[in-house]
């Protein structure tokens, strides 16, 4: 009831011992897409799927598959709020010496590759596809029908970015939350992402980075994952510093705080 106008994502859960047995959520959730308008929305139907694998292979360069690499995917639509589906984002597999992985009981609806864990830092996530197209930046469906193995290309000759955060002309700043964000039609990958804390004397390194074009900030302290949204990133779009970073390369900047904020 007092439902205002919108779009929205109406979800149902059931039990599913299937799921919680191969190390999913103990519930299986269906959802319905609905707008609300100037009248009531009657006879809504939810289906409820069952949770599916996804598959997919790791491609590293030369053949040379890195050791105890894991595999982490995460929710990319109004599921993520949903504690079934951010249980999924926690959950990083094993990739095997042949470089295959599963991702049990994956509830159905969009996700993203979210990161590579234990990948050497001169490697970083060149692209990963499905059904021979790049789903790197838009994501990719999980359901029933979908069942096309991903395909995950690693590269290497990571680059990095340095410097000093400062708080005007005499100050260093220690313990800011140094963020390097990507070039703005990407900014939903979050694993083009690269965030650390400047040291004792206010220096920061940030390793792995994949080649292309960034922006650096550093806040005094930011909500958690407020730097992937898009609302307040334009806030302080104007107090980012452009960089570059090539093949192998590393670019030294230094970084002006921004003040702590709330939101």
């Amino acid at each position: 009831a007092n439902i205002l106008p919108g779009t929205y994502n109406l979800f149902a859960r059931v039990p599913d011992p299937g799921s919680q047995a191969a190390g999913g959520a103990p519930v299986a959730w269906g959802r319905a897409r609905l707008d609300v308008r100037d009248m009531d929305v009657p006879n809504i139907s939810i289906m409820i799927p069952a949770a599916v694998e996804v598959k997919g292979t790791v491609a590293a360069p030369g053949g040379k598959m890195p050791s105890s690499i894991r595999v982490q995917l995460i929710p990319d639509d109004a599921a993520a709020k949903v504690p079934a589906y951010q249980q999924v984002s926690r959950r990083a597999v094993t990739v095997d010496a042949a470089g295959a992985f599963t991702v049990p009981a994956v509830p159905q609806g969009r996700f993203r590759v979210s990161a590579i864990a234990g990948l050497p830092q001169d490697m970083f996530i060149a692209d990963v596809r499905q059904h021979a197209q790049s789903v790197f930046d838009t994501g990719f469906d999980v359901n029933s029908g979908n069942s096309a193995p991903l395909e995950i290309i690693l590269g290497t000759g990571a680059g990095s970015v340095t410097g000093v955060v400062a708080d005007g002309p005499m100050k260093v700043v220690p313990g800011a939350t140094v963020v390097l964000v990507p070039e703005t039609r990407r900014r939903s990958n979050r694993a083009l992402y690269v965030s650390v804390t400047s040291d004792a004397s206010g220096r920061f390194t940030l390793r792995g980075v994949a080649p292309g074009d960034y922006k650096v900030f550093a806040w005094e302290s930011i909500p958690t994952y407020a730097h992937v949204n898009a609302a307040f990133m334009a806030k302080h779009e104007d107090r980012g510093k452009l960089v570059h970073v090539g093949q192998q390369g590393t670019v030294n900047t230094d970084v002006t705080l921004i003040p702590a904020v709330s939101k």
